[in-house]
């Protein structure tokens, strides 16, 4: 249809795939961030912890090997041994060794000063020894500098050790903010893939949401407002088909509207002709009637006004489902309108033997009321359909809470009480069945009900599942539409 909304996607499958692909990119990304900031930690307490084992065990090695040298250095001036030159020689490659390894190291700037001083102190001191002769001048002076050197090699190893401790509180502070940026992202990601699958969500249910609309308007009889639906090309094809059934409904409700209506007239012309000659039969304008003839006038008097009566509630019937039909709302005064339905439905209450108690106060309203009587006379109606011969019949109007009540009570066998407001939908047949020959058309309190409805009233039954039928009618004064 012209109207409806371009789809994103060509399937409801096809949105949520999109929209978990799309809900799931933010958590791939925060995974992937997680992934990273976790594994730069680990590099970094990998690098640091290396480099802090190393560094304090080289620090270790230079103060062990540069106190061996001291000492091989003190026995060899003492006793001028060759082989405790040989030992010491051993020692300074060893020295040599470390302080290469230690080069390497990532230091300080304090650690490399350290590091070069022990370097080039170290072999002003090897050089004296290289030839194996030292004079004896200068014996305080290497044993002197052994000891700066072994004082620096302490100095440097103690440094050493201060940089663990330092590396773990680094490490700690890299782990924190781990913690923080992940925490961040964490907080972050959720609402967002919340929106994104609400929004997807929303996507989908807005316009299954629509259709739910369409078909409860299709079921309150709303032929008119045309169905919409967006959305996935599916959703949209189903709107289709329920604007389809919505053309389809209304034509047939506009083929029944025109049958009843064509075939309620159809049906009032030959009546009106044959109300009359029944009319003129019991009034013995032709002639004097025997008994026997007398009799057969009556019956065809009731039931030409039975067929009457029914034809009019076709017609009533087919106004209320085309809502064509209007109010004419006027001051109307209740009891006197109530008297005169009693006085027309006199002989049929009078040939059942029933009896009326009528207990009427001065009530004024405003209301249509041709089609107030329509209500009044279908309660009684219904009243006397169900009442044994010989029965009573209540009718007692009330004014209360600025409401006229009329209720109708008769001595019937009562409602069902599954039946509850059903009563009121055209056709509808409970288990008890109206006493006698009199039967309705079936529309009578389905009548009453939507012109009662139109009058801002309600109707509603008193006394389910007991015997005795009773309704209650309440209208406001004014008029409520």
């Amino acid at each position: 249809m012209a109207g409806l909304e371009r789809p994103r996607t060509n399937s409801i499958t096809g949105l949520l795939l999109t929209g978990f692909i799309i809900a799931s990119l933010p958590l791939a990304l925060a995974l992937a961030l997680a992934v990273f900031y976790v594994d730069r930690l680990a590099r970094q307490s990998q690098v640091t912890v290396v480099q802090a084992v190393e560094g304090t065990q080289g620090g270790r090695r230079l103060l062990n090997q540069i106190t061996a040298m001291e000492r091989n250095v003190r026995q060899y001036l003492v006793v001028q041994d060759p082989q405790l030159l040989a030992v010491y020689q051993d020692t300074h490659a060893a020295w040599q060794e470390t302080l290469l390894r230690l080069e390497e190291l990532s230091l300080s700037v304090e650690q490399q000063t350290r590091l070069q001083y022990l370097i080039q102190r170290e072999a002003e001191l090897y050089s004296l020894f290289r030839f194996g002769t030292v004079s004896t001048l200068r014996h305080a002076e290497a044993v002197a500098g052994f000891t700066e050197v072994r004082d620096v090699a302490r100095e440097f190893l103690a440094q050493s050790l201060g940089d663990v401790d330092e590396a773990v509180e680094q490490l700690q502070t890299l782990a924190i903010d781990a913690a923080t940026k992940l925490t961040w992202i964490v907080v972050a990601t959720i609402p967002t893939v919340a929106a994104l699958a609400g929004l997807f969500a929303m996507l989908i249910v807005r316009p299954l949401r629509r259709m739910a609309g369409a078909i409860q308007r299709l079921g309150n009889e709303d032929f008119t407002t045309a169905v919409r639906v967006g959305g996935p090309r599916d959703l949209q094809e189903l709107g289709n088909r329920l604007d389809w059934l919505r053309h389809r409904l209304a034509e047939l409700e506009d083929q029944k509207a025109r049958f009843l209506r064509h075939i309620s007239h159809e049906l009032k012309t030959p009546l009106t002709s044959l109300r009359e000659g029944a009319e003129l039969l019991n009034e013995q304008t032709i002639g004097p009637l025997n008994s026997d003839q007398q009799a057969i006038a009556v019956i065809l008097r009731a039931n030409s006004q039975r067929l009457q009566r029914l034809i009019e509630d076709l017609l009533d019937f087919n106004q209320i489902l085309s809502r064509t039909f209007k109010l004419n709302p006027k001051p109307v005064e209740f009891a006197p309108l109530i008297t005169q339905v009693i006085e027309s439905q006199q002989l049929v209450w009078k040939a059942r033997s029933l009896h009326l108690n009528v207990e009427l106060a001065p009530v004024k309203l405003s209301a249509d009321r041709q089609k107030l009587a329509t209500v009044v006379d279908n309660l009684l109606s219904n009243a006397i359909k169900f009442s044994p011969p010989g029965g009573t019949i209540s009718i007692r109007l009330v004014l209360a809470h600025a409401q006229a009540q009329l209720t109708v009570t008769d001595s019937g066998p009562g409602f069902d009480v599954i039946a509850g407001d059903h009563v009121f939908e055209p056709f509808y047949q409970g288990q008890t069945m109206a006493s006698g020959h009199i039967k309705g058309s079936g529309l009578g309190l389905a009548i009453a009900r939507e012109y009662t409805l139109a009058h801002g009233g309600r109707l509603e039954i008193l006394n389910h599942g007991t015997p005795g039928g009773c309704i209650r009618l309440r209208l406001p004064l004014e008029n409520g539409r």
